[in-house]
């Protein structure tokens, strides 16, 4: 089951609109989506959306979704915790790791559809998600910063939550610590480059999750 692009947009603007409610809508509310199967007539989906956020926030790799081993093998490598970590990837990341092709593609977009979500929608962590990704360990923003960024953001703190406390200069300066403490020898502007970038990355992947 695949979402076209319309409906991709659509559920996306929905989801958000739940997610960025602070209670405007009331529980019980329900998403409709119609999805387009292909050979097969179009299938409505009902989600209230008190429970949106619970399937973002639930483990990628749990009870929710019954993945092939090389789905599982993947969101190990990535790193990926959460689906909602999952549905904000896009698709050529995704298409990156080993043994994902188009048929690993399909499932994923298959029993991601299922559910009323698919890979590449742009939409911010909502409370219960934000729990999870505030409380766990820096490692977590793995899917967003990339693997090598990843360690200079984990040098920075115990947890995603210790990180958002932080001001933007504090956080310059603990990735410049890291850089410096790493390279023996490096060059001012090097060490320069690789904060502000690193920094940069850091900063869009926690105001995509709507953490600061």
């Amino acid at each position: 089951m695949n979402l076209t692009e319309k409906h991709r947009t659509e559920v996306t603007e929905l989801i958000n609109r739940y997610l960025n409610s602070e209670g405007l809508i009331q529980p019980g509310y329900s998403l409709l989506v119609t999805l387009e199967v292909q050979k097969q007539p179009s299938v409505v989906v009902t989600q209230k959306a008190e429970d949106i956020d619970a399937l973002l926030a639930s483990p990628a790799i749990g009870e929710e979704i019954s993945w092939s081993t090389r789905i599982k093998n993947m969101l190990t490598m990535a790193d990926v915790r959460t689906l909602g970590m999952l549905v904000r990837m896009p698709e050529w990341e995704i298409r990156k790791y080993r043994n994902i092709g188009r048929k690993a593609l399909y499932e994923i977009k298959e029993k991601l559809g299922e559910r009323g979500l698919t890979i590449g929608m742009q939409i911010k962590a909502g409370p219960k998600e934000r729990a999870v990704i505030l409380n766990a360990d820096p490692g977590i923003l793995r899917p967003f910063v990339g693997h090598s960024d990843t360690n200079a953001v984990c040098a920075m703190g115990s947890s995603v939550g210790h990180i958002v406390g932080m001001t933007t200069e504090q956080m310059r300066n603990g990735i410049r610590e890291h850089f410096v403490n790493a390279h023996e020898k490096h060059d001012r502007e090097r060490a320069d480059d690789y904060t502000n970038t690193t920094l940069k990355v850091l900063l869009e992947s926690l105001t995509q999750l709507g953490l600061r």
